[in-house]
């Protein structure tokens, strides 16, 4: 292959203080001296360090991952701006490949006179973002499993918000055209199912709805560590929900928002977790025990509330 991502498994150490922000994260998170990630440009090695180089870079991957996503056909310019990586790149659709012309000013562990005269790559628009999206992987969830505490969240929500995209079914063939990967196109439902036999409905919401919904229920899966429920076949208008792994799922959340004294992160689940229970009173399981218990009775009172707009 022309271009791939080699992420490697970095050592990681455990951060005492409340960091910045993401890239603050990975300066302390990161020793100097563990392993590399190494990215491969048309057969030529360039060798990255997580602490120093790749935290640099993130906030731009995510910017040219975004900006691909949205299906621009405008050239897409990025300047990679590490004193060890300095390198342009100018990146054009073309149907569904890659093609990016660059030019390598500066590297510290890399043959620059050799990738400026390998400086256009075509690669498979698919194949691309996937080897970026493994970068992203792997920095999210480094700081997920050392729990790493951030004052400004920002890029590392985008970074997510872009691997939750990732595990959504592929888009038609318009959509995919302009870049997008999504669930069935604006005006259409997808059908919630309990998974086993029954397969009953249990949701039948607009695409729009189903889409923000599964998004956000990977957003949560990943910050509490668990398997998303939802499952969804690559061109089909359902969406299979694992009814135990729902229950469980829902029993964890609900146990992390009584917990957890950050208001943002209440605010932003509050609304999803009370559709998560209408699902699961829909499949014969009632709101699961909470602390305080007087919680229950609320968490019942606002799922009731979401159960009249979730038609089926």
């Amino acid at each position: 292959m022309d271009f791939w991502i080699q992420t490697g498994s970095p050592e990681t150490v455990d951060i005492s203080d409340v960091v910045d922000d993401i890239d603050g994260a990975m300066r302390q998170m990161y020793p100097d001296d563990t392993e590399r990630m190494i990215l491969s440009w048309n057969g030529l090695p360039v060798s990255l360090v997580y602490s120093e180089d790749v935290q640099v870079l993130v906030d731009d991957i995510v910017i040219m991952l975004e900006t691909l996503a949205e299906g621009t056909e405008e050239r897409v310019h990025v300047y990679w701006g590490p004193s060890a990586f300095q390198v342009e790149w100018w990146i054009t659709r073309q149907g569904e490949d890659l093609t990016i012309d660059s030019r390598w000013y500066s590297l510290d562990w890399g043959p620059a006179d050799l990738l400026n005269q390998r400086s256009r790559l075509v690669v498979p628009e698919a194949v691309f973002r996937r080897e970026w999206l493994k970068v992203l992987r792997r920095v999210v969830d480094d700081i997920t499993a050392r729990a790493v505490e951030m004052e400004g969240t920002l890029v590392f929500d985008r970074a997510r918000a872009l691997l939750a995209a990732g595990n959504l079914p592929p888009a038609s063939a318009e959509q995919a055209a302009r870049g997008a990967r999504a669930l069935p196109s604006e005006g259409e439902t997808v059908a919630f199912r309990a998974g086993g036999e029954s397969g009953a409905v249990l949701w039948r919401p607009d695409a729009d709805i189903a889409r923000l919904f599964i998004g956000h229920e990977v957003l949560v899966a990943e910050l509490l560590g668990v398997p998303s429920v939802i499952g969804c076949a690559a061109g089909d208008a359902d969406a299979t929900i694992d009814i135990p792994a729902l229950l469980a799922f829902c029993t964890r959340a609900l146990a992390r928002y009584g917990r957890t004294g950050q208001g943002v992160e209440r605010s932003l689940t509050v609304g999803f977790l009370a559709t998560a229970l209408e699902l699961l009173r829909r499949a014969g399981h009632d709101v699961p025990p909470t602390d305080p218990a007087e919680q229950r009775a609320a968490w019942s009172a606002l799922r009731d509330q979401h159960a009249a707009q979730m038609p089926r």
